[in-house]
């Protein structure tokens, strides 16, 4: 293996290269909880959530009553970074994540036009004050939505609509983590007398950028219609405008997700007139943003299902979660969360599951996933008990991921053995203001030490690895950025009595 090149990905994250237990569970990670802690009133809806690419997870929530928009930030684990929620004022609107914790929040600003945005590092501190994104003169802004890649990359899409003409665009704008814009403004997608409306984006590893929205020509009776565009990370367009839901049924809401390499999901609901009801439909796409198949169904279960979302980890499996009321068929029905997970090659690995109690009438769902494959659905429910509205979420693991072993501080893990080509995944997480760590590899024969920080390592894609021809190998790292470490112990040849140690 090529230590040059290790060094070279090592250098993108920020930290320094010095020189050269139990098992992590898929599925649900306990109960569903209240996100919303301190908010003095009872009208409280989701609006956001990201789970950035080293595995801190926001959720943007507003108290519908009073205005207020409020942040929760939460690491790896669930455990929340600050005591109560932040108070964001009367402004925030999207949330998104980059690989150590920096966050971006956009809004708009009542009474003025514009996209505005304010950029916080993993403490809540300020990096940069409101600052305005868009560069229209005139016309209304509305409805920002961010997405922000592990370096810090973020892209902002948003409705501007000016009376004069009747005209409506989809607009957008790509940033770096300082504020300063890498990209003109870029109309997406413009017409007179047609609704248009983005809902998601998403950046991928190099910073290109991925952009969904929904739209209707008042000029004939076709209903909603769902389209995706793709940009480089400068701007430049890398495809024009593609419808992506087949047939004139109205389609709504659309969502994406990439990973590093570009893959895409998208999910939008589906009004299907064969059960009178709305389905979660989904379409896949190569990181060349060719479609993989066709449309498919999510949702089996008959409802109305409107609201949804789709988180994709790195290495192309995705989770959808969505409404699924069914009080128009059955009127003492009671709204809920639904999921489904799907692995990298689009086939659902398992029946859809209900993410809230079932009890509880629940609403407006929305799904963040790291590169990791941790995701939170998080989402509005009425508590009868307190005849209040909260904001309620729940944290899972992806069923397609492959046995992780936890390694604790200065407690050696040994006696692993491999063949060629095979993979063994360990994990352990660095506190906040760690100096540096050690990670230590000793065995027999040659196996490789690949090391990524938020994410599964893979023969080509990790932050550093010594790359030697013996399985005695080792790594210090200076500075290192707090969160999960992902090690994978890689048959270059076979290896036998392998044994791992960290050390901080």
């Amino acid at each position: 293996m090529d230590f040059r090149k290790k060094i070279a990905l090592c250098g993108i994250f920020g930290f320094a290269l010095l020189a050269c237990a139990g098992v992590v569970q898929a599925g649900a990670l306990g109960a569903p909880f209240i996100v919303n802690g301190s908010t003095p009133v009872d009208t409280k809806v989701p609006l956001d959530v990201t789970a950035g690419s080293g595995g801190d997870q926001a959720i943007l929530f507003q108290d519908a009553t009073l205005g207020g928009r409020y942040v929760r930030r939460y690491d790896s684990n669930g455990v929340a970074l600050t005591s109560v929620e932040t108070a964001l004022g009367p402004y925030g609107e999207a949330v998104a994540v980059d690989r150590v914790g920096n966050h971006v929040v956009v809004e708009t600003v009542p009474g003025q036009p514009g996209i505005y945005a304010r950029i916080f590092n993993r403490a809540g501190t300020a990096l940069v004050n409101q600052f305005r994104l868009d560069t229209n003169v005139g016309g209304q802004q509305s409805s920002p939505v961010v997405a922000m890649n592990g370096d810090g990359v973020f892209a902002v899409i948003w409705t501007s609509y000016y009376s004069s003409t009747s005209t409506q665009y989809a607009q957008a704008r790509l940033f770096n983590l300082n504020g300063t814009a890498r990209s003109a403004m870029l109309n997406v997608a413009s017409a007179t007398n047609t609704f248009i409306a983005p809902t998601g984006i998403s950046v991928d590893g190099t910073g290109n950028i991925a952009i969904v929205w929904q739209q209707r020509d008042f000029s004939t009776p076709i209903g909603m219609s769902v389209w995706l565009r793709r940009y480089n990370s400068v701007g430049s367009a890398l495809s024009s405008a593609t419808q992506m839901n087949v047939g004139t049924d109205q389609a709504l809401y659309p969502h994406v997700s990439t990973n590093t390499e570009g893959a895409l999901v998208t999910t939008w609901s589906k009004y299907s007139a064969a059960t009178d009801s709305r389905v979660i439909m989904a379409q896949r796409y190569t990181a060349a943003g060719a479609a993989l198949g066709g449309n498919f169904v999510v949702s089996s279960t008959m409802g109305n299902g409107q609201y949804q979302d789709v988180g994709m980890m790195d290495d192309g499996s995705f989770a959808v979660a969505w409404d699924n009321d069914n009080r128009y068929h059955v009127p003492a029905a009671i709204p809920t969360i639904y999921g489904r997970q799907y692995d990298s090659s689009g086939n659902p690995v398992a029946p859809e599951f209900l993410i809230s109690d079932g009890v509880a009438s629940s609403f407006f769902s929305v799904v963040g996933m790291d590169l990791a494959g941790n995701f939170t659905a998080s989402w509005r429910q009425y508590d009868p008990a307190t005849a209040k509205m909260n904001v309620y979420a729940r944290r899972y693991r992806m069923d397609t991921l492959p046995p992780i072993t936890v390694l604790a501080n200065q407690v050696p893990q040994g006696n692993f053995s491999g063949a060629a080509g095979s993979f063994q995944y360990f994990k352990f997480t660095i506190p906040a203001g760690t100096a540096s760590f050690n990670l230590t590899m000793a065995g027999a024969g040659n196996a490789d030490l690949l090391l990524r920080y938020g994410a599964l390592p893979t023969a080509s894609i990790f932050d550093v690895s010594p790359g030697l021809s013996t399985s005695n190998e080792s790594l210090q790292i200076g500075s290192p950025p707090a969160g999960d470490f992902y090690v994978a112990v890689w048959g270059s040849a076979a290896y036998s009595n392998v044994s791992l140690l960290v050390s901080y």
